[in-house]
């Protein structure tokens, strides 16, 4: 939630009379009755942000992004690391060795902390990932080159019960796509189905595979326990002298990257926010007073999109100071108005070029009005994100949402009320 404190601006208008207008919200208390019949107007800041795409999901979802070298936005998952026993298998040696192929396989659990999404795993969850992938260190401890063959990585569930991977004839029971077929990305050099790692060194690559990460996050959202697990052979050796220790490993170190390019779901994400700002700080009597001689009251909101996304806004306000205003009884919200605006134009790349706009006024009662008139009125922004044509996003970060929201309170001065 965020804070606002403002000084309100008072107006004279539909009035000739001048040098007599109140120069504070005190003043303006103290002579609503005194001098001629005029009007005054009180404009009060209701809520004013831009929301640049990273400060959005700072502020919102509580999740720390990166920058992809494309400008997409993303999120790491904490990494996870197994190793691939060598040593064990070898035994230890110190002297010519080798070419030696064994099988390997070994897995790490991931858990839902691990995922580090804060607000936006319910996007996560709703929405289909067409951008994620994670990256792949191998260090090798052995003294001795090492090439991985058919290795894949997949996904495979936990039995809660026995904490084993689940399995089908002793062989892990990967997790499949819509077709049946096991979601694995093999991890090699080029087009090939190798993976060269040199002696007592590191070696980096990347699997791109959405529908792994996609897989992983959903199923960690939805309470399972799972791991990544890889499998395949390993060559240790090339015939010339190696050095390897009974406990040297090829240690492997996975880290899952989510980019904000994803397939909303027809019915969108929401995001809440609320915004506590100061009011013009009238006790109840005075603000009864203030209320019934209010001839009219408008809001006015302007939401300028500069997504891929379209953008919908809703909009509350409750006469307290709160850490949520949806989370306050219904009879407490007063509704100010829902405002829709399409997404941005982009290029061909989906990169925003152009932003779109509306902007609307809706009119209050004096009883509604009256909720600005005290010591704290909150505003509660209900953000819904909805699919584009095609309903493909990806978000950069240089994307943005602003939001300015103000009232303008037309109250009688002087006469009767």
């Amino acid at each position: 939630m965020r804070i606002t404190r403002f000084i309100p601006a008072l107006l004279a208008v539909g009035t000739a009379v001048t040098g007599c207008e109140p120069g504070s919200i005190t003043e303006a208390r103290n002579e609503l009755r005194d001098g001629p019949a005029r009007t005054l107007q009180l404009s009060v800041p209701v809520a004013r942000d831009t929301f640049v795409v990273d400060s959005v999901l700072a502020d919102f979802l509580d999740v720390t992004t990166v920058t992809l070298s494309d400008g997409l936005l993303a999120v790491e998952v904490t990494d996870g690391s197994f190793g691939l026993d060598v040593g064990a298998v070898t035994g230890a040696v110190s002297g010519p060795f080798g070419p030696f192929n064994f099988p390997v396989q070994d897995g790490v659990e991931f858990v839902g902390g691990d995922l580090n999404l804060g607000g936006f795993e319910d996007a996560a969850r709703d929405a289909t990932l067409n951008t994620a992938f994670a990256v792949v260190t191998v260090v090798n401890e052995a003294d001795v080159p090492a090439t991985l063959t058919d290795f894949v990585v997949g996904v495979v569930r936990i039995d809660p019960g026995t904490g084993n991977l689940d399995s089908v004839g002793g062989q892990p029971d990967w997790q499949t796509d819509g077709t049946g077929t096991p979601i694995q990305v093999m991890l090699a050099d080029g087009a090939g189905n190798t993976f060269d790692v040199p002696r007592s060194a590191a070696a980096l690559d990347t699997l791109f595979s959405a529908a792994l990460v996609d897989r992983l996050v959903d199923m960690l959202l939805d309470g399972e326990r799972v791991a990544l697990v890889g499998s395949g052979d390993v060559t240790v050796g090339d015939g010339s002298n190696a050095t390897i220790a009974a406990t040297d490993q090829l240690l492997v170190t996975l880290k899952p990257v989510l980019g904000f390019d994803f397939t909303l779901p027809p019915a969108g994400v929401t995001v809440d926010s609320s915004v506590a700002t100061q009011g013009l700080d009238l006790d109840d009597d005075n603000a009864n007073d203030m209320a019934a001689r209010t001839d009219s009251a408008v809001v006015t909101l302007d939401l300028v999109n500069s997504t891929p996304l379209g953008v919908e806004a809703t909009v509350i306000v409750v006469a307290d100071s709160l850490l949520d205003a949806f989370a306050a009884p219904a009879q407490d919200q007063i509704p100010i108005d829902v405002v829709s605006v399409s997404p941005g134009q982009v290029d061909a790349g989906g990169r925003v070029t152009q932003a779109t706009s509306e902007v609307t006024g809706v009119n209050l009662s004096g009883a509604e009005a009256q909720a600005f008139m005290g010591p704290w009125f909150t505003a509660g922004i209900r953000l819904r994100l909805f699919p584009a044509a095609g309903g493909r996003s990806a978000i950069r970060s240089g994307d943005w949402v602003g939001l300015s929201a103000s009232v303008a309170i037309y109250v009688r001065m002087g006469g009767t009320p």
